[in-house]
């Protein structure tokens, strides 16, 4: 599957938000005043990201930078873009630092969907675990899952780090297994990647959505 068939990661913050999901302030814009405007507006750090149409992986395409601090910054990272890539990009504020996790969501053609909670960001591949959960379910059931994987104890305090907001990181996967649910005919994936837990909340840094294509929903219709 191309990365064409992902949507913009600006509609995904969009659909993600609508569902509870919280997601870093931003702006899509076209121009480079309007990126230099709105990280002025936001007067934090930020993160410039390409938005062109079909680039679902951004850093493979040195799309992306990030932690900008000043205009000068912002507007250089905007000609880049623009210049190598598209006039459209992304600014977002930069997340706080905290654990980074994973959620996904896939509509198995036999199940539906399924949501997975692992660790994420680096971590990914070094703590190679997973909960995997039928949506939609609560947040309680998503706590108890995410509580039985062993990489849990990077949220509780682990060798002298302040306790992260284990609640926040669950009641997010639930979030989700409703978005999954209730769009089931529509989307085919979701992945956020991470998702940053803090000690107050979690918020999605990176997310990206598949629709479902045309014809798997021609076919689901005529079976």
């Amino acid at each position: 599957i191309g990365d064409k068939n992902w949507i913009s990661e600006a509609d995904g913050y969009a659909i993600l938000q609508a569902y509870g999901l919280s997601v870093p302030a931003h702006r899509l814009v076209t121009d480079r005043q309007a990126a230099v405007d709105f990280a002025s507006d936001l007067d934090r750090p930020v993160i410039c990201k390409t938005a062109k149409p079909g680039v679902a992986h951004k850093s493979d395409v040195a799309g992306v930078f990030p932690n900008l601090t000043d205009a000068a910054q912002v507007a250089r990272a905007y000609d880049d873009l623009r210049a190598r890539l598209s006039p459209q990009v992304l600014i977002a504020e930069m997340l706080p630092k905290g654990s980074e996790w994973s959620l996904g969501a896939i509509n198995d053609p036999n199940f539906g969907p399924v949501v997975r909670v692992a660790p994420g960001g680096t971590l990914v591949e070094l703590l190679n675990e997973n909960a995997m959960l039928m949506a939609p379910f609560d947040t309680e059931t998503a706590q108890c899952a995410i509580a039985a994987l062993r990489s849990a104890r990077l949220l509780n305090g682990y060798r002298g780090t302040p306790p992260q907001d284990v609640r926040a990181l669950a009641q997010a996967a639930s979030d989700l297994s409703h978005l999954a649910w209730d769009l089931r005919d529509l989307i085919a994936e979701i992945e956020v990647n991470p998702i940053i837990v803090s000690q107050t909340g979690a918020s999605v840094a990176d997310a990206i959505i598949q629709p479902k294509q045309l014809e798997q929903s021609s076919e689901r219709e005529e079976t």
